[in-house]
């Protein structure tokens, strides 16, 4: 047993289950605070969890009323244990920061404006940052780089490879790709050591949907890890991002099922409850979802 940490350290959660979801990602017993033992930790985060919209799907199939799943991290934690859910960036930050906490790690809460002006339109992001020896990593639960990022003031650094890259530049704005398309993300940090009331109201938000609606509101979303790259169900179609290969494959709404548990890890149980308007697609030309035949 990884040694327990004050309750108030983890946001209530108990730690039982923050051993639990440590040894589901391959860890028993003492992991040192250093930048390798956070890169072993946060590599295995990013293989082992994922970025989905699960939680706002749930949510609709109860008839759109009450919280959010997936926050605070007990909960986060519990679901993916039981069910393979991850959740929107909050939910994951809130989660991943419990996690590296109960480690011994001095993990943080930030946030600020992400997006791509001409495709997403801004809104909020939360993330997770760790110092270690006076450096500041960024390890971000929805970027998933598998790599921390070294932040240094007036200087541009990189972490992970091809399609896991992302860079910060001289200014502080972090740079990602998407894993749904081909053109970069914006992040710039405003706030740092965000409590954890301001977290909540953030995830509590994302019922509003990001981007005007059109990107994760109604429409399931579900991205993993996979051999160095990416594998995203996003508007009825698998999309692929390896080395520098980019595929898609369209998914008939007789494949969803068994695509959703078999290559993105979700229980049967959890997939039963995704609410059918969710795995339809979405003209993104007008934003309408096509009526049925």
């Amino acid at each position: 047993m990884i040694e327990a940490r004050p309750i108030s350290a983890c946001e209530t959660v108990q730690c039982e289950i923050l051993d639990a979801a440590l040894a589901r990602l391959g860890f028993k017993g003492h992991v040192p605070r250093t930048v390798d033992g956070l890169q072993r930790v946060f590599q295995a985060w990013c293989r082992g969890t994922g970025y989905d919209n699960l939680g706002l799907a749930l949510r609709t199939a109860e008839g759109g009323r009450g919280p959010v799943p997936g926050f605070p991290a007990e909960d986060y934690l519990i679901r993916w244990l039981t069910h393979g859910m991850s959740n929107l960036c909050f939910g994951n930050s809130e989660a991943l920061r419990a996690l590296l906490r109960h480690i011994g790690f001095e993990a943080e809460r930030v946030r600020g404006s992400m997006g791509s002006e001409a495709v997403l339109g801004f809104y909020k992001h939360g993330s997770v940052v760790v110092r270690i020896a006076g450096v500041t990593y960024l390890v971000d639960p929805t970027f998933l780089a598998e790599h921390p990022l070294p932040l240094i003031p007036g200087h541009r650094s990189t972490a992970g490879v091809r399609p896991l890259r992302i860079w910060a530049d001289v200014d502080g704005t972090i740079l990602w790709q998407i894993p749904q398309g081909r053109f970069n993300a914006t992040f710039k940090i405003e706030e740092t050591g965000c409590d954890f009331a301001t977290f909540h109201e953030e995830h509590e938000k994302t019922k509003e949907g990001l981007a005007y609606g059109r990107l994760y509101k109604h429409k399931l979303f579900v991205r993993r890890n996979v051999e160095g790259g990416t594998r995203t169900y996003h508007d009825g179609k698998i999309i692929t991002k390896s080395g520098s290969n980019f595929a898609i494959k369209k998914v008939t709404a007789d494949e969803i099922a068994k695509t959703l548990v078999r290559d993105f890890g979700l229980s049967e149980a959890i997939v039963s409850q995704i609410p059918p308007s969710y795995l339809e697609t979405i003209d993104l030309r007008n934003g309408a979802r096509p009526r049925p035949s």
